[in-house]
């Protein structure tokens, strides 16, 4: 069974607020006089936040569900301007540049929104694991950025020109070639 960020925000939002209630709740009904309790402060900042909160959720939950949650599922904050993997009319790409492979998925995001071109992260030409990120030290230089695959061991120099922007420079060579084709 596993568990997802949102059932532990939600459920650690609920002992939050039945803690802060909690003092605040009268030990029987009839100790209540209609709507006497609303004249406590600490009560109203505890409910406004009860409100913003719910507002808060609506609102994001409302937002991944209009917009899609890019991360594969995971909860991740919302950020409206980040492109996600499309998920209409996918055709797969598999392009060499800068020495090493790369994965990348042209399609739409919604059925009329327009095409564009998304690649993740590059693989190893070898064995085809994803590379990670590191540094080669280099003698009185800054060290050189580089890939390294976790399988084999394979490494190869990230390139200074499109340093940190590798997938964008993939990603319009894809959408040059769509669109030649």
């Amino acid at each position: 069974m596993e568990i997802s960020v949102d059932e532990i925000v939600t459920a650690a939002a609920a002992i939050l607020i039945a803690s802060l209630l909690q003092p605040l709740l009268p030990g029987t009904i009839t100790d209540i006089e209609p709507l006497t309790f609303l004249n406590n402060p600490y009560l109203r900042v505890v409910l406004i936040a009860i409100i913003a909160f719910a507002l808060l959720w609506w609102l994001l939950s409302w937002a991944r569900k209009t917009f899609g949650n890019s991360s594969g599922g995971r909860s991740a904050a919302f950020v409206a301007t980040a492109r996600g993997k499309p998920r209409r009319d996918v055709s797969e790409w598999e392009i060499d540049k800068f020495g090493v492979k790369w994965r990348v998925l042209h399609g739409r995001r919604r059925s009329l929104g327009d095409a564009y071109a998304y690649a993740d992260s590059p693989v190893c030409p070898g064995c085809g694991t994803d590379l990670m990120t590191d540094t080669k030290p280099r003698r009185f230089r800054d060290d050189k950025p580089i890939w390294k695959c976790p399988g084999c061991g394979f490494t190869q120099e990230r390139p200074s020109q499109f340093l940190y922007e590798e997938s964008d420079a993939v990603e319009h060579e894809v959408e040059r070639e769509v669109r030649s084709s």
